[in-house]
């Protein structure tokens, strides 16, 4: 068991376990706010990897699909 701060008359020294408690909470508040950053900044990172995935793919599935049409169209006037 640790020893407890006391003043020189004896009284349990509050102001130093104060001040020891803010820092601790201090350094805990810091340490979450840079996990938050870190999880919103890989948040971000992952939505803009997926973004740019669908900008790559969707042209191909436009182009095969109007590809497509244009065929059926060309069909439909040949026929006509």
């Amino acid at each position: 068991m640790h020893d407890i701060r006391r003043h020189p008359d004896g009284s349990i020294d509050c102001d130093f376990y104060r001040a020891s408690a803010h820092a601790l909470r201090a350094h805990a508040l810091r340490a979450q706010a840079v996990r938050k950053v870190s999880l919103r900044g890989a948040a971000s990172i992952g939505a803009a990897a997926l973004a740019i995935a669908a900008l790559v793919v969707m042209p191909a599935h436009v182009n095969a699909l109007a590809s497509a049409i244009r065929r059926v169209l060309e069909a439909a006037l040949e026929i006509g």
